[in-house]
C-alpha cells in the first residue's frame, strides 16, 4: 500500500505541475495576443521613430555643412571684394565711352554711378566680417 501511497502523491505532484505549466501557458497566450492587439500601435511607433531619425539625421547633415558653407561666404566674399569694385569701375568707364552726349548728363550720370559704387563698396565692407 505504501508504493500505491507514494505513486498516487507523485501523480499528484504531477498534476499540480501540470496545472502550473497549464496556467503559465494560458499566461504566456494572453501576452502573445495583446502583443499581436498591439502590433498596428507599435507599427506605427516605429514607423514614427524611423521618421524621427531621418529628420535628425537630416538636421545633422545640415549642421554638419554649415563650416563649408561659411567657407564658401568667405571664398565669395574675398572675390566679390576684390571683383566687384572694378566691375563698377569698368561698368562707369563704358558709359562714359559709350553714353558721352553732354558734358552735364555725363558728369551727373558719373556722379550717380560712383555714389553707387561708394554705397555698394561701403555696403561689402560692413558685411564682409559678418563671414568670419
Amino acid at each position: 500500500m505504501a508504493p500505491l501511497r507514494a505513486l498516487l502523491a507523485h501523480f499528484l505532484t504531477v498534476l499540480v505541475h501540470l496545472h502550473a505549466l497549464l496556467a503559465n501557458l494560458a499566461t504566456l497566450l494572453a501576452h502573445l495576443l495583446m502583443l499581436v492587439a498591439h502590433l498596428p500601435l507599435l507599427t506605427v511607433i516605429l514607423a514614427f521613430s524611423a521618421q524621427l531619425l531621418t529628420r535628425l539625421v537630416n538636421l545633422l547633415t545640415l549642421v554638419a555643412h554649415i563650416p563649408t558653407l561659411l567657407d564658401h561666404l568667405r571664398t565669395c566674399q574675398v572675390q566679390l571684394l576684390t571683383w566687384y569694385p572694378h566691375s563698377i569701375a569698368w561698368h562707369t568707364y563704358s558709359v562714359i565711352s559709350t553714353h558721352s552726349h553732354g558734358t552735364s548728363n555725363l558728369y551727373s550720370y558719373t556722379c550717380y554711378l560712383y555714389t553707387l559704387y561708394r554705397f555698394h563698396y561701403s555696403l561689402l565692407l560692413y558685411l564682409y566680417p559678418l563671414t568670419w
